[in-house]
Order: C-alpha cells, then sequence, then structure tokens
C-alpha cells in the first residue's frame, strides 16, 4: 500500500509537474549550501580564526588518511583568505 502510494506520487512529480531526479539533487545541493552558509555565518563569531588556523595547520602535519582532508583544509582556507584583509605598513 505504501508503495502504491509513492508510486503514485512519484508519477505525479514526474509526468504532471516534470520535475527529475536531477532538478531535486540539483535543489538538494543548493539547499544544503544555502543552509551551511548560515550556520557557518552563525557560529563564526564564536570560534576565533587563529584557533581554526592552528587546528587546520596541525592536522595536517599529522595527517595520515591521504588527499581528502587535505583538499577539505585546501578548500577551507581559499575560503578563509577570501574573507580576510591584511595589510603591511613600512616603517622608516
Amino acid at each position: 500500500m505504501i508503495n502504491d502510494k509513492w508510486s503514485m506520487f512519484k508519477n505525479y512529480m514526474h509526468n504532471e509537474l516534470q520535475i527529475s531526479k536531477e532538478d531535486i539533487r540539483v535543489w538538494m545541493r543548493e539547499a544544503i549550501q544555502i543552509e551551511a552558509e548560515k550556520i557557518i555565518k552563525q557560529s563564526f563569531g564564536k570560534y576565533n580564526i587563529n584557533d581554526i588556523l592552528k587546528d587546520i595547520v596541525k592536522r595536517s602535519l599529522n595527517d595520515n588518511y591521504g588527499r581528502m582532508n587535505n583538499a577539505i583544509e585546501r578548500a577551507l582556507v581559499s575560503e578563509l583568505v577570501k574573507q580576510l584583509s591584511i595589510s603591511v605598513e613600512v616603517k622608516e
């Protein structure tokens, strides 16, 4: 009975609304990205940027698990760099 209702719903979405599995995947990715950005913005003020960077470096030095962790860390550092502003003053 549940499978019948699911099949009816799935057929309605596909046939009547023209919604594909790929449409749903795209919407889910977008929704997850938006929610992740909200959580990061809400939480960012609670963490010290220096502590985050130290933790990344420490984990990088102790990382024995392969490239995926390094790729995530590079992506995180890349995003943090976009948000930081560094100025240099030369004293004479």
